[in-house]
């Protein structure tokens, strides 16, 4: 199909979507947004450390996390990539957003639908023996559960978060083995 002809069929629905009434405007729903950024120190080298903020080898220290490669496939770690995470409230949605292996950064995005949107960025840096991880967030309530889950990540809430995750990344570290939740 030309770009002309492309262009053309799409601005047949302008109308449609103009006429589309706003639901946030409906509704008075307002967003909320919650930012929030910890630093870990884990027990190892930034080689061995920094893969395991990936999606597939998080599964070495993260109890119950259990992604499934959507694309591509093969599970390999590549800007662009998308998985999927079951949990309680429902299919989470991943995208990484970022991947720069050399750099020691990576970035992703996730939806949980009708109720949260989540940025997360992760920059390792060596630090002697050890790794030093920044961990950053942003929180965003799509509904007024969302925006529920948003207040749950108050600055305590997240500091226990980024406490659980330097001992559990640790333990790994230590044992080879994956701590159990707590």
């Amino acid at each position: 199909m030309e770009w002309t002809t492309l262009l053309l069929s799409a601005a047949a629905f302008l109308p449609l979507l103009t006429q589309m009434e706003d639901p946030v405007a409906q509704t008075g729903f307002r967003a909320k947004q919650a930012l929030r950024t910890g630093t870990i120190r884990l027990d190892g080298p930034i080689e061995e450390v920094f893969p395991l903020f990936t999606p597939i080898e998080e599964k070495k220290w993260a109890a119950g996390w259990d992604p499934k490669p959507v694309w591509p496939e093969s599970g390999e770690v590549v800007e662009g990539m998308v998985f999927t995470v079951d949990e309680a409230p429902g299919r989470v949605f991943w995208v990484v957003t970022h991947y720069d292996a050399q750099r020691h950064e990576i970035a992703y995005a996730n939806v949980l639908p009708g109720q949260t949107l989540n940025r997360i960025e992760i920059g390792c840096k060596a630090a002697g023996a050890q790794t030093e991880c920044t961990v950053r967030y942003a929180f965003v309530g799509l509904s007024d559960e969302g925006n529920k889950f948003v207040d749950f990540h108050s600055e305590e809430a997240y500091a226990a978060k980024m406490r659980h995750w330097e001992e559990a990344i640790n333990y790994r570290l230590k044992t080879g083995k994956t701590m159990e939740h707590h």
